[in-house]
C-alpha cells in the first residue's frame, strides 16, 4: 500500500490526501537538506492541488514531510513530475547576513557555544527574527535550546547560504538539523538533532547490522586516504618572512599530511587556528561499507532506528560505530518499499573521520 501524504499549507491548514501516485522518493539527511520526487498521472484527481511551496507530509510522519518546488506535466508521456525539498530547504531561501554590530568581528557574524546554540543562533538572525523585518520566516519557530551538542563549538560566516552553514556545523560537531510540522502549534519548528546511541554504550539500547544478525546479505568495505589531511600550515598578517605563520595538526612523520591555508589580514592566532581546524574538518579519510540489508523484527526502520541514530555495523571481524546520515526511501505501486542507507562515522576531535556506508534494506 503505498504512503498515503498530507496536503497542508506553511499554516498547516488540510487542503486534501494524495494517494495512489505512480511513484515517490524522499532523500532525508542528518547533516543537510533532503529532496524528493514525485510521479502521477495526469489525471489524477489531486493533481490540480499541489503548488508551490505546499508541503506533503507523510501521515503519522512529519519528521518526512516534504515542501514543493517544481511540478512539470508531459502529456505524451501521461505522467507529472513534483520536485522539491525536505522542509530544512526553506533554509536554502536566506543567506547569513552579519549584524549591523559586526563592525567589532570584521564583519563576520561570529559566535561560541555549544552545537545548538550555535545552529540557533543563525536561524535566529536570518530566519526567525533577522534584523530586517522582510527576512523574518513567520511560519517558522525555534524549539527551545536545551544547549546540546559538542561544546566550545566557534563559528563565523558572512553571506554563506545558510543551509550550507547548519550543514557544515552539523558535520563537524556531529549534529544534525531539520524543521518539522507541528499540528499543535500550527508552525514549523526548526529542530536541532543531537543522534541516539544505539550502540549499547549505555548498556541499554543496541542496534547492530551483520550478517550474523541476519540483517544483512552482503557487504564491502573500501577506504582512501587520496584526498585526507591532518595537519595544516596556515599564513595570516605580515608579508614575506613577517608573515605570522602557525602550525596546526598532532601528526607526526608519515603519518603526518600537511595542506596550506591562507588566513589573508587575521593577526589573531586563535582565529587562524580555527580557520585551519575547518579546513582539515572538511579533508577527512574517506571510508566505505556498503551492505545489502532486510529488516528483522529487531531492527527495522522508524522503530528501532531511524535518521541520526549511531549504529554497530560489523563486517567479517571489523567492527564499527557509525553515524546514520541519510535516509532514502522510494515508494512505487505494487512493490515493497526499498531504503537505501547512508552511514557516516562520528568525529574523532577535529580532525575526525567522517566515513561514508551505504546499504539497501527492503520490507
Amino acid at each position: 500500500m503505498m504512503q498515503a501524504l498530507h496536503i497542508v499549507d506553511t499554516s498547516l491548514n488540510l487542503l486534501g490526501e494524495l494517494t495512489n501516485y505512480k511513484s515517490l522518493r524522499i532523500k532525508r539527511l542528518f547533516h543537510g537538506v533532503g529532496d524528493f520526487q514525485m510521479e502521477l498521472s495526469l489525471d489524477h484527481p489531486m493533481l490540480a492541488k499541489l503548488q508551490r511551496d505546499l508541503i506533503l507530509s507523510p501521515v503519522g510522519f512529519p519528521e518526512r514531510a516534504v515542501m514543493i518546488e517544481d511540478i512539470s506535466e508531459e502529456e505524451g508521456k501521461d505522467k507529472a513530475i513534483v520536485k522539491g525539498y525536505t522542509l530544512s530547504g526553506i533554509y536554502k531561501r536566506r543567506i547569513c547576513v552579519p549584524p549591523s554590530s559586526s563592525a567589532e568581528s570584521y564583519g563576520y557574524d561570529r559566535v561560541i557555544g555549544n552545537a545548538e546554540t550555535v545552529m540557533q543562533h543563525y536561524i535566529k538572525n536570518n530566519v526567525t527574527a533577522p534584523e530586517s523585518s522582510a527576512r523574518r520566516i513567520v511560519c517558522i519557530v525555534l524549539e527551545e535550546n536545551q544547549n546540546r551538542g559538542m561544546q566550545d563549538v566557534a563559528w563565523s560566516v558572512r553571506f554563506e547560504e545558510l543551509d550550507t552553514v547548519l550543514g557544515q556545523i552539523g558535520a563537524y560537531a556531529d549534529c544534525g538539523f531539520d524543521i518539522v510540522p507541528d499540528s499543535v502549534q500550527k508552525k514549523l519548528v526548526a529542530r536541532f538533532l543531537p543522534g541516539r546511541d544505539l550502540t549499547g554504550a549505555d548498556g541499554l539500547r543496541r542496534v547492530t547490522f551483520a550478517s550474523t544478525m541476519g540483517n544483512v546479505l552482503s557487504a564491502t568495505y573500501s577506504e582512501s586516504g587520496r584526498k585526507y589531511k591532518n595537519a595544516a600550515v596556515v599564513a595570516g598578517a605580515g608579508e614575506d618572512e613577517n608573515r605570522l605563520i602557525l602550525n596546526v595538526g598532532d601528526a607526526t612523520g608519515l603519518e603526518r599530511r600537511e595542506t596550506y591555508v591562507d588566513g589573508g589580514s587575521e593577526e589573531d592566532p586563535a582565529q587562524l587556528r580555527y580557520k585551519a581546524e575547518h579546513n582539515l574538518a572538511g579533508k577527512t579519510l574517506e571510508q566505505a561499507i556498503k551492505a545489502q540489508t532486510k529488516d528483522t523484527p529487531s531492527c527495522r526502520y522508524g522503530v528501532h532506528w531511524d535518521l541520526g541514530d549511531k549504529v554497530n555495523v560489523r563486517r567479517g571481524d571489523r567492527l564499527m560505530r557509525a553515524r546514520i546520515t541519510q535516509i532514502q526511501e522510494s515508494h512505487e505501486a505494487n512493490k515493497a518499499v526499498k531504503l537505501t542507507i547512508t552511514f557516516g562515522e562520528p568525529p574523532a576531535g577535529i580532525e575526525r573521520v567522517i566515513a561514508d556506508r551505504t546499504r539497501t534494506v527492503v520490507y
